[in-house]
């Protein structure tokens, strides 16, 4: 028997023993309450719900804020990833602008291959389908150039949307319009 075997068994076990345990707890407290008189049934019902509603509501809101904490520190680490990267992807397109030095395609190699790298860890799925569909249009042979920048900003989408971001009330073209000064004429000339 495989150790995948063995947990499920072990699984459904652990389920069986818990709900016969339930079962019985139930039952007894059922029992023990019926031969009560009404007088001290009615509250010691109502003190145990109180007490089960509070711990009930004491443990969901402890295992949310424990979600909330791994999300931050999940944000924490996310961040300096994407800035470098976003860093990086913008000195690039406006190296020309700024008079910059444009990164070598070894420089280009080297940042692609550490976001890759990180994103493994890091990365939402989003954000990972869309890096990869950046990827496969590698250098945009067989796109027209507008169809490549699009490519990029959704990753600039995926990128807001993995760092908790809303993308709501932005349109396509819109995070473009950011740095591409003349995209509607642009948009007009494909």
């Amino acid at each position: 028997m495989g150790s995948r075997e063995s947990g499920r068994w072990s699984l459904v076990v652990g389920l069986v023993v818990l709900a016969v345990f339930a079962v019985g707890l139930v039952g007894g407290v059922w029992w023990a309450l019926t031969r009560l008189p009404a007088t001290v049934a009615a509250p010691t019902v109502i003190g145990s719900a109180t007490v089960i509603v509070s711990v009930v509501t004491v443990l969901i809101t402890n295992q949310r804020n424990r979600a909330r904490e791994i999300e931050n520190d999940h944000r924490r680490q996310k961040i300096p990833v994407y800035e470098g990267f976003l860093e990086f992807l913008f000195s690039v397109l406006l190296a020309d602008n700024t008079g910059r030095k444009r990164p070598s395609d070894k420089q280009m190699i080297q940042v692609f291959s550490d976001f890759t790298r990180d994103i493994t860890l890091w990365g939402g799925p989003e954000l990972i389908r869309t890096w990869n569909e950046v990827r496969s249009v590698g250098d945009g042979e067989g796109l027209s150039g507008i169809e490549l920048v699009r490519t990029w900003e959704r990753l600039l989408f995926a990128i807001r949307e993995d760092i908790g971001h809303s993308n709501k009330g932005l349109a396509k073209d819109d995070l473009l319009r950011l740095f591409v000064n003349d995209l509607d004429e642009q948009l007009t000339t494909e």
